[in-house]
């Protein structure tokens, strides 16, 4: 187990956990997140959607309104997961306590796997091999929403160093995983009740038409 997902499953997760509860800005913001998101998807169907990284499900919420597809969720922290099943009770998700560098789904198993707020978290040494494993179960779409810099730096956060990078992930997937972009886009916290946040569509090249 790596330094950074022990952090997340302890103590500090369950804080993140208990001190971001979904409000109703928050609650648009993801709405027109994705609705930016999906009108780049809309001549495809996704039968199937994954987010790495689920906390308690406020994205697969948002996107069991906007999509007619089997919904999963992949979770370390065990607190996450308790509170997803309050939070989705009357969402149809599978929501797993698990982590990324071991999803327990087959190569190519779900067409579209996403991060939004977790590569940031995973020390630049690991990253590739995280990575990695969302591209083998990615059948055609991988979508990362993470902090942008055009190179890695670490961020102090909350007083813990270490724990939280800025950097050009969708070039980090490009480069090591061959995958070609497809869009990219920027919410501004101001106006989206998020953070700033900088979000990339990639598609394996093997399936790209």
């Amino acid at each position: 187990m790596t330094e950074e997902l022990a952090f997340w499953k302890g103590d500090f997760g369950n804080d993140y956990t208990n001190r971001n509860v979904p409000s109703r800005q928050s609650e648009i913001g993801r709405f027109r997140l994705w609705g930016c998101i999906l009108q780049y998807l809309a001549k495809n169907r996704l039968n199937s959607v994954l987010e790495v990284g689920c906390n308690i499900g406020q994205n697969l919420k948002t996107l069991s309104f906007l999509l007619d597809s089997a919904l999963y969720g992949i979770e370390p922290n065990q607190e996450a997961v308790k509170q997803s099943h309050t939070f989705l009770k009357d969402v149809n998700t599978s929501i797993i306590e698990g982590d990324v560098f071991s999803l327990p789904f087959e190569d190519g198993e779900i067409d579209l796997v996403f991060t939004s707020g977790v590569l940031i978290h995973i020390d630049p040494e690991h990253l590739v091999q995280a990575t990695r494993e969302i591209v083998r179960v990615a059948k055609r779409y991988v979508v990362a929403i993470e902090y942008f810099s055009p190179s890695f730096e670490s961020v102090n956060y909350r007083g813990n160093s270490g724990k939280l990078y800025k950097g050009d992930f969708s070039s980090m997937y490009l480069d090591n995983h061959g995958l070609q972009p497809l869009a990219e886009g920027f919410a501004w916290k101001r106006t989206s009740g998020l953070d700033d946040l900088t979000w990339w569509i990639m598609e394996k090249s093997d399936s790209a038409g």
